[in-house]
């Protein structure tokens, strides 16, 4: 197996998560953009006589936009990236774009699987499930997930890792 193989989530085999965290991530995005230019705006209206604050937060300003405008685009890859496969013994977790991790979970060493959703995810229709273990360094987490897909995989970890100690 090649290094590009380990890694991506894409190839036969791997899940994706729901196309619908492209849509949240945008939104969390553009409530921080707007957020930090809303505070830019009200620093600049009570102080755009002194010029030194007001080239600061000018400049603030428009970092926060090339900022936001990356981060706006490296979303899509970012949830391209993310994957997950149930193996024999274990399930595997591929995230990230330029720092690329795999977590491989065995299912005799998971303790807890649990599904979550704050009340924007909830308004979104997705969850995220998170496996812990007895180790810190293998626990995983799989955002975007519809909340039928989240309770199934639960159910099969559940299932798989309550089979694993037999």
């Amino acid at each position: 197996m090649n290094i590009a193989e380990l890694f991506s989530a894409g190839s036969p085999g791997w899940l994706r998560v729901s196309p619908k965290l492209h849509t949240y991530w945008h939104t969390l995005t553009a409530i921080a953009i707007a957020i930090l230019l809303a505070t830019c705006a009200v620093v600049l209206l009570f102080t755009w006589q002194v010029e030194l604050v007001r080239s600061i937060f000018l400049g603030i300003a428009v970092l926060v936009i090339i900022l936001g405008i990356w981060m706006w685009i490296l979303i899509g890859r970012r949830v391209r990236s993310i994957g997950y496969r149930i193996e024999e013994r274990e399930l595997k977790v591929s995230s990230g774009i330029l720092f690329r991790r795999v977590v491989s979970v065995p299912f005799a060493r998971m303790q807890l699987v649990e599904v979550s959703a704050g009340p924007l995810e909830r308004a979104f229709s997705i969850a995220s499930v998170q496996l812990h273990t007895a180790s810190a360094s293998t626990d995983a987490t799989i955002p975007g997930l519809d909340p039928q897909q989240a309770a199934e995989l639960r159910d099969a970890l559940t299932a798989h890792s309550s089979t694993a100690g037999l």
